[in-house]
């Protein structure tokens, strides 16, 4: 049998399902059908650009917790302000989109003291960000060579590795992060991702697993998670973590498609039909439905969930006719 796609997924990060099923943003430009092991593929894929997974805020620290400057570094007292005011207008600059303009303040803030492990960090986050991996790399390498014990730089370096497809490198970067700092989540996200591209989907949910026991509030987090599940065959517990996911603000569309997708392999047909109608309108609901419906060989039910989307959107689900048809063939040879 043959699915087509939804349209449903974060620019960011999720899956979706339209002309047959699971939730991305850029699902929308998808309007071919796909076979089963295409459909798969492109699931792995689509999973892992939804697993953009946030920036974690790098924290400074606090004014008590500065020590009071020498008479030696009372010297250096100009260039740490100015270096604080450029790293301030170059953070402006990010939340202005004005990416450019925020590297030239960094690089201003590193002229005047280059020993800034946040700076560095920043700036590889922006030029790995652009595709530009060669200089992202030697960005994040500053942070280890400045401080060896400073995770931020292995998991950057991991980051850009991962993105090159370099794997065993990027996972020995992101295990050494996770020596230097057990209490960071992300490494353990990022590892995820890098199992869910090797299809070791039970080492991933390890790594999920620990990522969320450290941040259990994040809603992109548990998608992920619990899209490794449900491509693990874990139907239960692929719901339980998008059903959590679900209840953190903002969710996302494609969270409630994943959620849907999740429902329906557990035979939770009308849970699913809402979870659905919440990630899209409802002709794409009752679209979505069918499929599954399709997909457990339930072809009658098929037959009706499609007629349903045909009746609420005629003109804007072509597809929709299309599966119709698939589902009464299916059907008419299933009473032979």
């Amino acid at each position: 049998m043959r699915s087509s796609v939804v349209r449903t997924f974060v620019h960011f990060l999720i899956i979706a399902i339209a002309t047959g099923l699971v939730g991305c943003a850029t699902c929308r430009d998808q309007k071919s059908i796909l076979g089963k092991s295409e459909y798969k593929r492109w699931l792995d894929l689509e999973k892992q650009r939804v697993s953009a997974i946030p920036e974690k805020p790098v924290e400074k620290p606090t004014p008590s917790e500065k020590p009071a400057p020498s008479e030696k570094e009372g010297s250096n007292n100009i260039h740490a302000a100015g270096t604080e005011e450029f790293e301030k207008i170059g953070d402006q600059y990010i939340s202005q989109g004005k990416i450019g303009m925020a590297l030239m303040q960094y690089e201003k803030a590193l002229c005047l003291t280059p020993h800034q492990a946040i700076i560095h960090y920043k700036m590889g986050i922006i030029y790995l960000k652009r595709g530009m991996t060669d200089e992202a790399l030697k960005a994040f390498e500053e942070i280890p060579r400045d401080d060896p014990k400073n995770a931020l730089g292995y998991e950057g370096m991991g980051r850009v590795f991962l993105a090159r497809g370099e794997l065993d490198k990027a996972k020995g970067c992101f295990r050494e992060a996770i020596s230097l700092n057990p209490q960071s989540w992300q490494p353990h996200a990022f590892l995820g991702l890098l199992y869910d591209q090797q299809k070791r989907f039970e080492s991933a949910i390890k790594e999920y697993r620990k990522a969320v026991d450290i941040n259990p509030h994040s809603g992109i987090l548990l998608n992920n998670f619990g899209m490794s599940c449900y491509l693990r065959g874990a139907y239960r517990e692929s719901v339980e973590a998008l059903t959590k996911a679900s209840k953190i603000k903002p969710v996302n569309p494609k969270t409630y498609n994943n959620l849907g997708l999740a429902l329906g392999k557990s035979k939770r047909y009308k849970e699913a039909l809402e979870a659905f109608k919440k990630g899209g309108d409802e002709a794409v609901a009752y679209n979505n439905l069918g499929y599954l419906y399709m997909d457990n060989g339930k072809y009658q039910e098929a037959a009706h969930a499609f007629e349903k989307a045909i009746e609420i959107k005629p003109n804007f689900y072509p597809k929709a006719h299309e599966n119709l048809r698939k589902a009464k063939t299916a059907l008419l040879s299933a009473k032979q």
